[in-house]
């Protein structure tokens, strides 16, 4: 037969093909389909139709690129077979239960898991058995027992385990036959290897697992997994700092959230989360967070001798400090305050951190507001006086302009307790040195975030003589 009626009919069939499967939202197209070719063809010789029909699709190679002879193929079998619907159905319906099982298999893989955990935790006791054995002096016979002990348990591994690792080949069977491997992604492939290790591993046939998954795979899978967490790691913890800058804390606090999530152990992280609970009013929840804090640094700290994390030990208690003050626990406040300043006392003044200075200022600082709460004016004082001989000598002397803010209010606050103890003079004396250093890092540093703190302290200022008048006997 000619190219050309080959040519023609492979044409026609996948106009028609087309116009079929446009003309429905749903692949359903098999009478769409025949009324196509029953119009394209009339006018086709019987001759030619029954020709074409009976021929194989190797006969029009030369008259086809190689993406129409594909299509044609498959036109050309459901038109033959007039079963385009069923295939096409077939298909899709593959899919599904290829994805179904997946779900299914990963679930049951997870279950798997978690009974072979089980399993390996009894071995640890098993071997926790051999080593004591061993430090009796029993070497061999503990070596004995503990070899015909596991033979014993491979034997009698539970019938739930075994039934989990049979479903599971199963699964794993039923989505090869519906999903083809030239179908199936890389991620896809070593699921179902990963399926078919776990369950060798539950049945104790641990050579075979290992032929599912090489020592070089893991290694790659590691490196890979590694490299994508420290970007991950990364990413959130430069757009958490951006966002914690910018004030906005529950951004923040899910930033630093994913990172806890990677690194567990993160402790920057655990830092800036108790303190994003606390902005954002969870003064409970902060307070459980510093809680755990304090605990863990305190044991690397004076049990492990991790003598570097000192300061961090004492920003938990500062922290924790100011959470229990916001929750009116002043005197367990002042108790975490005094350990912070301890520590940091003795880090600043007997080791030489002095990079650590304003972190004590800020300490004081915070003690002098809790004592000040309580009603203890003078010692409240005193705190203040130690923060703002740290705050000037750090701005004035070493040029620490960031720290210009906290040495104002550290000096509303003196003014507020200089006045509550009749100490007017004094305190519109400090009220008005922190109006000038706002003012000019409002107006003139353009730091306009700190207007509300210049706000609050001109309103210390102008209602000062009306409160201290008030409060004269008369």
């Amino acid at each position: 037969m000619a190219h050309s009626v080959h040519k023609r009919l492979a044409e026609a069939l996948l106009k028609a093909l087309i116009a079929a499967a446009e003309t429905s939202k749903i692949v359903k197209f098999t009478s769409t389909f025949v009324a196509e070719l029953s119009s394209r063809f009339s006018d086709l010789p019987d001759e030619d139709w029954t020709a074409v029909i009976g021929s194989t699709p190797d006969a029009i190679h030369e008259a086809l690129t190689p993406i129409d002879l594909a299509t044609y193929n498959a036109a050309y079998a459901a038109a033959k077979a007039d079963q385009i619907e069923h295939l096409v159905q077939q298909a899709i319906q593959s899919q599904m239960v290829g994805e179904r099982i997946l779900d299914r298999f990963d679930s049951i893989r997870e279950r798997l898991q978690r009974d072979i955990d089980d399993e390996r935790q009894r071995g640890h006791g098993l071997q926790q058995t051999l080593d004591a054995e061993r430090r009796r002096g029993h070497e061999l016979a503990g070596g004995v027992r503990m070899a015909s002990r596991w033979a014993r348990d491979a034997a009698r591994t539970r019938p739930e385990v075994l039934e989990l690792a049979r479903a599971l080949t199963e699964a794993v069977g039923r989505y090869e036959s519906a999903v083809p491997s030239t179908s199936r992604s890389a991620d896809d492939d070593l699921r179902l290897r990963l399926a078919r290790a776990t369950a060798a591993n539950a049945a104790h046939q641990f050579d075979e697992a290992l032929r599912f998954v090489s020592e070089e795979e893991g290694a790659a899978e590691f490196d890979t997994a590694r490299d994508r967490v420290e970007r991950a790691v990364e990413v959130n913890r430069v757009r958490g700092d951006a966002l914690y800058g910018l004030r906005e804390w529950s951004r923040a606090l899910a930033c630093f959230e994913r990172i806890l999530s990677l690194r567990p152990k993160d402790l920057g992280a655990r830092f800036v989360i108790a303190n994003c609970l606390r902005s954002l009013g969870r003064v409970e929840d902060a307070l459980r967070h510093n809680d755990a804090l304090v605990d863990e640094l305190t044991r690397l700290v004076e049990e492990e001798g991790r003598a570097e994390l000192a300061n961090d030990l004492a920003m938990a208690h500062n922290n924790r400090g100011n959470a229990r003050r916001n929750l009116g626990q002043h005197e367990s406040a002042i108790a975490d305050f005094d350990e912070a300043i301890a520590i940091r006392t003795r880090l600043v003044e007997e080791e030489g951190r002095a990079e650590l200075a304003s972190d004590l200022a800020s300490t004081h600082n915070n003690r002098g507001i809790a004592r000040g709460d309580l009603g203890q004016h003078e010692s409240a004082i005193a705190d203040f006086d130690k923060a703002i001989a740290i705050y000037t000598r750090l701005v004035d002397d070493e040029g620490r302009a960031e720290l210009a803010n906290d040495l104002a209010m550290a000096r509303n606050n003196r003014g507020n307790a200089r006045g509550d103890l009749g100490q007017h003079e004094s305190a519109i004396a400090d009220f008005d040195k922190a109006i000038a250093i706002y003012t000019r890092l409002v107006e003139v540093k353009g730091r306009h975030y700190l207007a509300n703190k210049l706000d609050l302290v001109k309103h210390n200022r102008e209602i000062a003589p009306v409160a201290w008048r008030g409060a004269e006997p008369s």
